[in-house]
Order: structure tokens, then sequence, then C-alpha cells
């Protein structure tokens, strides 16, 4: 499972590369906003502050765009907001939503919202965000791209 992950992860990084940072408007709540993290909050996981985008993936499924908006952020946990497009499975009803996160080693995030589980974790580089989400049985992998310019910022 890891090696299928890991090729997907690489297929979306390759198409990512082609697609460039566009994206198509994505539904976002009227209040959302980027706050700086604290003085005291590790620097690699302050790394994870901002949004993020690019569009899931699964082998045999149609990709779908998302949005992850890191809010606040603190070492334990983070405020997310979590906006997707035109998603496959929910008939292409686009939506988003607002979930308490933990912060993982790496750093990463994870949480669980609607019965499915997320996970991301930093790369090397500290410019992308790589991803899972567990629906069900299927695994979807995303790459996605710093794109801070979407969202206000204090």
């Amino acid at each position: 499972m890891h090696r299928y992950a890991f090729t997907m992860l690489a297929i979306v990084f390759l198409a990512g590369c082609a697609a460039g940072s566009h994206l198509p408007p994505l539904p976002l709540p009227p209040d959302v906003r980027v706050i700086p993290p604290e003085a005291s909050v590790g620097p690699d996981v302050a790394r994870l502050s901002g949004a993020w985008s690019g569009s899931w993936l699964q082998s045999d499924r149609p990709s779908f765009d998302a949005l992850v908006v890191v809010e606040r952020i603190g070492d334990e946990q983070a405020t997310v907001v979590y906006a997707w497009g035109n998603h496959p499975l929910e008939r292409g009803v686009e939506g988003w939503t607002r979930v308490t996160a933990r912060v993982t080693t790496g750093p990463g995030l994870t949480w669980r919202a609607a019965g499915r589980t997320f996970s991301f974790r930093l790369d090397g580089t500290g410019d992308a965000l790589l991803g899972t989400a567990q629906i069900g049985q299927a695994e979807w992998v995303i790459y996605m791209h710093r794109t801070d310019g979407m969202v206000a910022q204090e």
C-alpha cells in the first residue's frame, strides 16, 4: 500500500508541476483568516500555517480540487478550513468544513470528518504539503502547493 501511495504522490507531483497553481474558486467561509503562529510555536510546525491547494487523485476515479487553510496553529493542534470542489463521490457537490486538527510529527496534520481520515505532512523543503484521505476502502492522494494569496492574512 505504501508503494502505491508513493507512486500516486509522484503522479500527483508531476501533474501539479504541469498544471501550475491554477485552482478554480472553491467555497470558503466568509470569516476565513490566517493568523500568524505565536512566537512559541516551533519553526517547523509554523511552516504549516497558510493556504495550500491541489487536486485529489485515486486510481480509478475522477480527480477533484481541494484547499486546506491552516488558520491558526499551535504545537499540538490547529484550526483548519478544508474546502473541496466537484467531489465525484458527492455528486459534484462543493463545500467546506472547519475542523480542529492534531499536529503530528513530520510536521503534519491529521483529522477525521464525515467518516473520513485526512493526513498531511510537509515535504522536506516545506514548500509542499503531501496528503492522503482514507475514504471507505479507497486511499486518495494529493500534492498541495502554498497558495497564501487566496485568503486574508492577519
